[in-house]
């Protein structure tokens, strides 16, 4: 009977330890997944940073020509 209760007794703490180890597995690769996923987000949201202030220069640009013919149609016409 006591045989019993050692292989009772070292069953259940194997299966408590193969619970955490499974447990612990998973949870380290799902922290690896959203670790994953928050990097990729901050990489895009750099990269249209990154567009955005691009295209706010060549519609700088843009407008600063704009601007200059305006500028020169309002000469012409003053005169």
């Amino acid at each position: 009977m006591l045989r019993n209760v050692n292989n009772l007794h070292w069953e259940t703490l194997q299966n408590i330890n193969d619970t955490f180890c499974r447990f612990t597995f998973d949870l380290d690769k799902e922290l690896k997944a959203i670790a994953s996923a928050t990097h990729g987000a901050i990489e895009e949201a750099q990269t249209q940073r990154i567009q955005r202030v691009d295209s706010v220069g060549e519609e700088l640009s843009r407008l600063s020509v704009f601007e200059a013919k305006l500028q020169e149609l309002q000469r012409k016409i003053a005169r």
